[in-house]
């Protein structure tokens, strides 16, 4: 019984890990009045789910592919390329491949 018990236990902690690594949690790396920085890190298989803001939004590829999808555009991205949306637009960004993605989020506050 002991047994039994310990393999879910390991079953159920495995499973849980494997769910914590599609969860996005983008890293703050700068905030001010105007503007906020974060780095996005995507597993494969990963998205951000459907999302929007009430700032701009500027990304930057650093590594990986990612998918971006919305009501202006269905772009693949590739490392060193950019996108731009404005506030309020609905997306998604997700990595469908099996390799890891890092980019850069801008998020435009205020423009003075």
């Amino acid at each position: 019984m002991k047994i039994a018990v310990l393999i879910v236990s390991l079953i159920l902690i495995a499973v849980s890990l494997a769910v914590l690594g599609q969860t996005v949690a983008p890293q703050k790396v700068f905030e001010n009045a105007s503007v906020r920085v974060e780095v996005l890190t995507l597993t494969p298989g990963a998205g951000t789910g459907r999302h929007q803001s009430v700032e701009a939004e500027v990304g930057i590829v650093v590594e990986g592919t990612p998918t971006l999808d919305s009501a202006l555009s269905h772009q693949i991205l590739q490392p060193g390329k950019a996108y731009w949306l404005p506030a309020l637009i609905p997306h998604d960004l997700r990595n469908e491949t099996d390799r890891p993605l890092k980019m850069f989020i801008v998020l435009l506050k205020r423009c003075d």
